[in-house]
């Protein structure tokens, strides 16, 4: 079976296609405002030439005259607007208005100018409804069968994928799924009539008083550009939501039990999309904007196939059509090709695979153990490092004086997808499975941080989550899953989060508690090889000195918890293990040793990798959680 690395990054480039997908469709929205507003500055124009022409009356004449009754000549154009609207399918409302208009005898000139900058937007809002309409469509049916492709080709198995009708399409298209209740015909109608409602009141005010036409027309333009702005963005949010839905669809339908998110890491990504980025839920969790992208108006996350380790072979999950028939599938195999076979029913000259004869299936990789030397197995790693501080990273790994650190870099370091050096960045993502490591400023490393101690750091998050160790237990993880709905979700079985590394966590904790006075706060204040430590106590306490990751960052996992409405059952849980949980605010307190705790454990990483000055602070307040995790890396498998 692929592994995790193969599917986030076919189906990242999926998400890739469908927001250049979303730029093609906001570039025609973009043209359609550009006629409409041009339209509609020229009839303003027009009218306000009059007042040029008789520029010698007075403010009053001119309201009488913008006023007066008897425009007769101006019949006609409203049986021309009459015409197009039946010959294009405007609005039926509309079309009654422009009716009623036809019928009367008087038209004031201001009436008249509404009605012709109205049947401009009705005209810009019908063509935006239709093409938007269309890309709802085109995304839905080609999230769908992209999804099933890539499934099909990742396992090297093809089956006939029922091809998407206009009866489902349409039931898809007009369900509501944001919280506000509309679906997105309705939000674009809404968007219509206000914007209507605000350029006629602008239209009133400016030509009733006599003002400037300029003023006017920048007044259309400004709310133009607004309307404009908020289609853009309904384009790219319903376009995510249809493209996301369509992804759950086929999952579902193709025997995929689980999903993974993934978001897109930079300096734009949202605290929620950030939270939850590796995080995987069971399908029928899927919920748009709880538990699946897009979870707001941008969103850039997506989702991915989650296997667990005893998923079988999609081929029996999933070979549903009517003479079960699978086919092998070739790597290569291009999207067109696919369709016509497996979509158009075409499967012709595909190699029919027999039942219980899947050629698809892998067996997981296996690691070899010889002696050791980092080397051939931090291949990822040289990529990202020039020579000199390769070699020194290495060598300080290879000759470390704790045999486990060389073990487990050989053995797992070169299992992340990429390593990258960015100036001023650190962050592990487990749902790309990247290492983002810089070098701490020169004058950070002159008062005792190690040169190395961010890359360090951030493989010892990798380390916790993808390393397997002897001898660890889960009693509080499970206690947690049995009395929430999502705990599974949020709170994971790694290294940072078992029993016996908590243990000694919440002992340091005690011990701080008691022992951090503002002798010892200034005293690791003037330390920047305490940034570890410090770090452990804005995790453990919420008392920043100079590092830490803050109180929005510690609490982020009971955020989430409360927003999926499990903070009772964590409560619950907290009570179970035999704490004192008197109200939430206890619960929420605890609930940041898990954040805390995977912080230290990439701290004390970095500590224990680069010794020194981190070594000593680390060894000083944090002598339990040390001496935990030197014992957890013995078991390294």
């Amino acid at each position: 079976m692929r592994n995790r690395d193969y599917w986030q990054m076919r189906f990242r480039q999926l998400e890739d296609a469908r927001h250049k997908t979303d730029l093609s469709t906001i570039l025609k929205l973009e043209t359609q405002y550009q006629q409409a507003q041009q339209e509609i500055e020229g009839q303003i124009s027009a009218w306000y030439q009059r007042f040029a022409d008789n520029n010698g009356i007075t403010m009053a004449e001119a309201r009488q005259w913008m006023q007066g009754k008897d425009l007769r000549e101006f019949k006609w154009t409203v049986q021309q607007y009459i015409d197009y609207g039946r010959e294009n399918a405007l609005n039926g409302q509309w079309m009654k208005e422009l009716e009623n208009a036809s019928a009367k005898f008087h038209i004031s000139k201001l009436e008249a100018l509404q009605i012709q900058t109205q049947q401009s937007l009705e005209k810009l809002f019908g063509n935006q409804a239709d093409m938007i309409d269309r890309a709802m469509g085109k995304a839905y049916t080609g999230a769908y069968y992209r999804t099933a492709y890539e499934l099909q080709k990742g396992f090297n198995v093809g089956f006939n994928v029922s091809g998407i009708d206009q009866k489902q399409l349409d039931k898809v298209l007009v369900k509501p799924w944001a919280a506000d209740g509309f679906n997105f015909s309705q939000r674009i109608w809404n968007s219509k009539n206000k914007l209507i409602s605000e350029l006629h009141g602008e239209l009133s005010r400016n030509i009733l008083t006599g003002q400037d036409p300029q003023k006017a027309i920048n007044s259309l333009a400004k709310k133009m550009g607004a309307s404009k702005s908020n289609a853009a963005r309904l384009i790219q949010t319903e376009q995510a939501y249809f493209s996301s839905t369509a992804q759950a669809e086929c999952f579902s339908d193709l025997g995929v039990e689980e999903y993974e998110i993934v978001a897109t890491l930079d300096s734009r990504t949202s605290d929620i999309c950030r939270n939850l980025d590796g995080q995987h839920f069971p399908m029928k969790d899927y919920e748009a904007g709880v538990t699946a992208p897009p979870f707001h108006v941008n969103c850039r996350s997506t989702t991915v196939p989650y296997f667990p380790d005893n998923f079988g072979q999609i081929g029996e999950h999933a070979a549903r059509d009517a003479d079960g028939k699978t086919y092998y599938v070739p790597d290569d195999l291009k999207y067109s090709d696919w369709k016509a076979a497996f979509v158009d029913g075409n499967a012709e000259g595909f190699e029919e695979i027999q039942e219980n004869h899947f050629h698809h299936e892998q067996k997981p990789d296996t690691i070899k153990v010889g002696n050791i030397d980092v080397t051939a197995n931090t291949t990822k790693l040289k990529k990202a490092m020039d020579e000199a501080d390769y070699k020194a990273y290495i060598s300080q790994i290879n000759n470390h004086v704790n045999s486990s650190i060389p073990e487990l870099y050989q053995k797992y370091a070169d299992g992340v997808a990429a390593v990258h050096y960015r100036a001023g960045n650190g962050y592990y993502s487990p749902g790309s499975n990247e290492v983002v490591f810089s070098y701490p400023e020169q004058r950070y490393q002159d008062n005792g941080r190690g040169k190395y101690s961010t890359l360090a750091h951030e493989y010892g998050h990798y380390f916790d989550k993808m390393a397997q160790f002897d001898g660890l237990t889960f009693n509080e993880l499970d206690t947690i899953y049995q009395n929430t709905t999502y705990g599974k979700s949020f709170f994971k079985k790694v290294a940072s989060s078992s029993d016996e590394f908590l243990a000694a966590v919440r002992k340091d904790r005690e011990k701080l508690r008691y022992s951090l006075t503002s002798t010892v706060s200034d005293k690791l204040a003037q330390n920047d090889g305490s940034h570890g430590v410090q770090d452990a106590i804005d995790g453990l306490f919420g008392i920043r000195i100079r590092w830490g990751h803050g109180d929005r960052y510690y609490n982020r996992k009971y955020a989430t918890v409360k927003s999926m409405k499990d903070h009772n059952g964590l409560k619950a849980a907290y009570e179970q293990l035999g704490m004192d949980m008197k109200n939430q605010k206890k619960v929420q307190s605890e609930c940041r040793i898990y954040e805390a705790a995977s912080e230290m454990w990439a701290n004390i990483m970095s500590a224990e990798v680069n010794g020194g000055a981190e070594l000593e602070a680390v060894k000083e307040y944090l002598p339990n959680s040390y001496e935990a995790l030197v014992k957890i890396l013995k078991g390294v498998k």
